[in-house]
């Protein structure tokens, strides 16, 4: 239920499908089980606030600050992220298929249990994110910056990583079947492994 304790530039009637919430502040606000499909949030902030269970499918949130906002079962298939901040954001188990997220900022971002399936993160700063049996199948991860992220068991089967930087990333059990991993940068062995060898030295599933 959404519950707008102090003063917002929006009033909860407001709060709904393809509304025009562009540079509003809803900081802290509880937005619970809000239906916002389709609206237009870019620029707005909602850093810090309960948006667990929300529908987000197809909103426009370009340039939204979403730091340490709480996004837990919530729905943003085909939503735009673009150069959004989520840094420290947590979406365990949410929707994000097909969602376009490219120079998102997503240090300590929590993506565990999330499907991603074909979601843009082209050039992402994903360091130290929690990526945890996250669904990447056929999603677009070239150019980011995946550093001392936690991707156990993740899914990456036919995924485009191509010059992501994988320093220090756990990848036990990650799968990288028919993924592009051209030019990733990772834990390399001095014995020049391939990428591939690197990968499946360090517990990776590579091959079909």
């Amino acid at each position: 239920m959404v519950d707008l304790e102090k003063e917002y530039d929006v009033s909860e009637n407001e709060i709904a499908p393809d509304a025009d919430l562009q540079g509003v502040d809803l900081s802290g606000a509880n937005l619970k089980g809000a239906n916002l499909k389709e609206a237009d949030l870019r620029e707005a902030d909602l850093s810090n606030a309960n948006l667990e269970g929300v529908n987000l499918s197809e909103a426009i949130l370009f340039d939204a600050n979403l730091a340490k906002s709480r996004l837990y079962s919530s729905n943003l298939s085909k939503a735009r992220l673009s150069r959004a901040n989520l840094h420290a954001t947590k979406l365990k188990n949410s929707n994000l298929s097909r969602a376009g997220l490219d120079d998102a900022e997503l240090e300590y971002v929590s993506f565990e249990d999330c499907n991603l399936k074909g979601a843009s993160l082209s050039r992402c700063y994903l360091k130290s994110a929690n990526i945890v049996r996250a669904n990447l199948k056929h999603a677009y991860l070239d150019d980011a910056n995946l550093k001392e992220a936690d991707l156990w068991e993740a899914n990456f089967s036919g995924a485009n990583l191509e010059g992501a930087n994988l320093t220090g990333a756990d990848i036990r059990l990650a799968d990288f079947t028919h993924a592009n991993v051209r030019g990733v940068k990772s834990d390399m062995a001095p014995s020049n492994y391939t990428v591939l060898e690197d990968l499946e030295t360090r517990g990776a599933k590579v091959r079909p």
